[in-house]
Order: structure tokens, then C-alpha cells, then sequence
């Protein structure tokens, strides 16, 4: 095993020759990627984050709903799809928009036939996916974590998913959790976070109920990020607000 590990962490010395100019490039470091870590193993402690209490968040709502399938958008090299998989038994449809971190979530996700990995930018893949799944009394779990860097995709997910699957139920990463700055939440570099009043807009387009963690960050384990969810069917808003691990926020608070 000390041989193998050797060899494939050699192949970094390979994959820095190869250019990432092109998808095509990034793509093959991305495979070499998976080979160099193999050996390590991945550790699913660190799904959705390594939150405990996002965790306990997340095994509620499979209790409380009969999702059809699970939808994430922000891959990552595939830790917190492979969660969601095996935490459900469900179809998980995921997009990654940077093609080497998306190829590493592909290959090692590659044989799990019910998760689908694609590599193209959240936006165009919600909209492949209203042909892909039904949107007439198809409820579905979304978790939106692709808005890093100065890309800010969260709004056009929500008009996509709401405008489609009004049964479903979205968590939205990194969310500015009101009253408890010991979240961690997005920022950009233009000065905007991802806060209520951000998506003030949508919130009021699709007359959408919100919900934050009831547990405070104190409690929160890894990293700490904040989120909300949002949903707009009344039967869903009724479940949700007899829920033990979410607090539901009055729309009115709004600025």
C-alpha cells in the first residue's frame, strides 16, 4: 500500500504538465486527482460541511417528506452527494461548473449508479433537469452551494426551482443566519452577502416561507456556515413549522 500510495502521489509531478487551459485538461488533472487521494480515503464526517446539527436538519426532513430525488448544486469533489445518497437510498443529481473538482467527484462517484454528476454551471443544469424529472407534484430536495468566488447563480436556482417544482424544498449554503453571527456566510467582493435582504426579491415573487437552524452556532460543529431553507407549498410550510430542528422567520422582518 506505501508502494502504491508513492506512485500515484508521483503523478502529480505528471498532472502539472498537463494544461488546464481547456476543460479537456482540467478534466484529466481531475482523475489524477482522485488517484492521488485514493489511498487516503474520504471521510464522510465532512458531508454538508461536517455540521452535526445540519446533519440532524437534513435526516429530519427524509422523515417528514417523500423526496423523489435529491438535487445539489456545487459538487465539490462529490462528499456531501455521496451523503445525501447513502443517507436517503435517493437519485442525487449534482453539478460542479470547475472541471477539475467536478471530474474528481465523477470518478469517484462513478459507481453509485443513482448519482449523476454533471459539469456545466448550475444555472443550465436546473434547466436540463425540468425534462429530466417531473415538475407536476414532484417533490424534491434542493441544496444550493455554487454562488463562491464573485459567482452569483442563488437567484436564477430559486426562480428556476420555484418557477418548476413548486413541492419542493431548497437549503441554500452559507446563509446569513439573523442574530447569530457565529455563522460563517457568503460574502463577494463587491461588498453583498447572502442575506434575506438579498434575496428579498424572490422571497416576495414566490411568496416563500423561511426557516432557519434552531440550534444555535454555539452547538454547530465543522465549519460552522450558516443556511436557510425556504419552501412555498402551504401543506410543506404546516410540517415545517413543527419541526425540532428549524425555527421558521416571519417574511415581515424584511427591510
Amino acid at each position: 500500500m506505501q508502494f502504491l500510495h508513492k506512485t500515484i502521489n508521483s503523478l502529480r509531478w505528471t498532472k502539472d504538465r498537463i494544461t488546464q487551459s481547456s476543460k479537456f485538461g482540467a478534466r484529466v488533472v481531475g482523475c489524477f486527482d482522485y488517484l492521488r487521494y485514493l489511498p487516503l480515503g474520504y471521510n464522510q464526517r465532512w458531508a454538508l460541511n461536517g455540521q452535526a446539527q445540519r446533519q440532524y436538519i437534513f435526516s429530519e426532513l427524509m422523515e417528514l417528506f417523500r423526496f423523489s430525488a435529491l438535487i445539489e448544486t456545487g459538487t465539490h469533489i462529490g462528499t456531501t452527494a455521496l451523503y445525501l445518497h447513502k443517507k436517503s437510498g435517493l437519485p442525487v443529481y449534482t453539478v460542479e461548473n470547475d472541471q477539475r473538482r467536478g471530474m474528481h467527484a465523477k470518478v469517484k462517484l462513478l459507481r453509485f449508479r443513482k448519482i449523476h454528476v454533471f459539469l456545466e454551471e448550475s444555472k443550465s443544469f436546473l434547466k436540463k433537469l425540468i425534462k429530466i424529472l417531473p415538475t407536476i407534484n414532484n417533490q424534491l430536495f434542493f441544496y444550493l452551494d455554487a454562488h463562491w468566488d464573485d459567482k452569483m447563480p442563488i437567484k436564477e436556482e430559486l426562480q428556476i426551482i420555484f418557477g418548476n417544482w413548486k413541492n419542493s424544498i431548497v437549503m441554500v449554503d452559507d446563509f446569513a443566519v439573523p442574530g447569530d453571527t457565529g455563522y460563517g456566510y457568503q460574502e463577494w467582493s463587491d461588498g453583498k452577502t447572502l442575506c434575506l435582504e438579498y434575496l428579498k426579491d424572490i422571497i416576495t415573487e414566490f411568496n416563500l416561507a423561511i426557516f432557519f437552524p434552531l440550534a444555535g452556532s454555539i452547538s454547530e460543529t465543522g465549519h460552522k456556515r450558516g443556511c436557510v431553507v425556504l419552501a412555498k407549498n402551504k401543506d410543506i410550510i404546516e410540517i415545517l413549522q413543527n419541526s425540532k430542528n428549524l425555527k421558521s422567520h416571519k417574511c415581515d422582518t424584511l427591510n
